[in-house]
């Protein structure tokens, strides 16, 4: 068959470098934060893109996952602040 051939085997993968650049990138955003609302975006962001491409039951699975953790923190500091305001 002719035409180019893609060898395989050398290098790394194609969705090693993806995650490389994804890791780097969200590296780049949480350096670049100037405070605790961007360092959360650039967190969920981080997670949002991951999750798009991950198998459905493993991106369920962390969203739910995801979703419960930042409702608790939430919550967390709603209480504390309901109780410095007393």
């Amino acid at each position: 068959m002719a035409g180019y051939r893609v060898k395989r085997g050398t290098g790394p993968r194609q969705a090693e470098l993806r995650a490389q650049r994804r890791r780097a990138r969200l590296a780049e955003q949480l350096a670049a934060a100037n405070g605790p609302s961007d360092r959360i975006f650039a967190a969920a962001q981080h997670l949002r893109g991951v999750v798009k491409s991950a198998p459905s039951p493993a991106a369920e699975r962390a969203a739910s996952h995801a979703v419960d953790v930042l409702i608790g923190l939430a919550n967390e500091l709603l209480d504390n602040e309901r109780r410095a305001a007393w």
